[in-house]
């Protein structure tokens, strides 16, 4: 009989469904989406700020901005990712044992595990689950740890960013770490991920309906900060780097103080999002400073 050691998968949303070792021969597992293009994208700026580039830099950040106040499932990632970490996050068996160790080491198994996340709701959606929508994850896993790659959907996934309701239906995806074969479980909250969402999108806010698609991506890095990928107008990309309160829409300051990535140099960039102007500094070279 196949089983999982002696360590149980304990989280109430997640549970495995399937697995690969002795009596289970028959069993796949299935495969991951390809998310190394855009995984090296975020790892490998291409693009470079000149008094040239920066002329667009401030309109591309406010967008972005703009975009991740209103319409980002910031929270509902981060939710996801609570969910799936909770699952190795198990007392260990002696003082000894490392909890950062595979969750399934010594056994030779491989497993499918799916997650159902609930999702938060609107004020309007009262306490029936179906009403608020939900999430669900596809994890692979074998004895080595969670294969990085987790995969699945929103079904109408209800949730509130400040005085925006949202609501999400359609793919999303993530991919924890850049160049690991495999994560622990209860590593994941110590882990940078990339997360990808297309789909649907409906937004109510103050009585105004809106429905549109939308694909979108973000990283948030080991430290809690917030990456998105922003294009220059000569078609290369940067890396905006931001704190997450500069996200919230609750918070709204119009001056904006963030990091920049590009292809081989650090800036720091203040920018305000009333008029897109702004300017940055070289990280290792203050002198260095292109404005806009």
């Amino acid at each position: 009989m196949c089983h999982f050691g002696h360590r149980a998968l304990r989280s109430s949303a997640l549970a495995a469904i399937a697995c690969l070792g002795v009596g289970c021969s028959d069993f796949e597992i299935p495969t991951a989406p390809d998310m190394s293009a855009l995984s090296r994208a975020y790892s490998e700026p291409s693009g470079e700020i000149t008094a040239k580039t920066a002329q667009g830099l401030g309109t591309e950040v406010v967008t972005t901005v703009a975009g991740a106040r209103t319409d980002s499932p910031l929270e509902v990632a981060g939710s996801l990712v609570d969910n799936l970490q909770e699952v190795g996050d198990s007392e260990p068996d002696s003082e000894t044992e490392d909890s950062s160790e595979p969750l399934l080491r010594n056994v030779d198994v491989a497993a499918v595990a799916r997650l159902h996340h609930t999702c938060r709701g609107w004020e309007t959606s009262g306490s029936a689950a179906e009403a608020r929508g939900s999430a669900h994850l596809t994890a692979t896993l074998d004895s080595d740890g969670l294969i990085p790659t987790v995969w699945g959907a929103f079904e109408n996934c209800r949730f509130q960013r400040g005085d925006f309701d949202i609501e999400l239906d359609g793919a999303l995806r993530v991919h924890f770490g850049e160049n690991q074969r495999r994560v622990s479980f209860a590593s994941l909250a110590r882990t940078k991920y990339l997360f990808e969402y297309e789909g649907h999108v409906v937004t109510e806010f103050e009585g105004e309906h809106s429905e549109f698609e939308l694909h979108s991506h973000f990283r948030v890095t080991e430290t809690g900060q917030v990456q998105f990928l922003i294009g220059l107008a000569d078609g290369t990309n940067v890396i905006g780097v931001f704190e997450p309160l500069d996200l919230d829409p609750l918070y709204g300051a119009s001056m904006l103080t963030m990091g920049l990535l590009t292809r081989d140099t650090r800036w720091t960039c203040s920018i305000n999002l009333t008029n897109a102007s702004g300017s940055c500094s070289d990280a290792d070279d203050p002198t260095s400073t292109v404005s806009w």
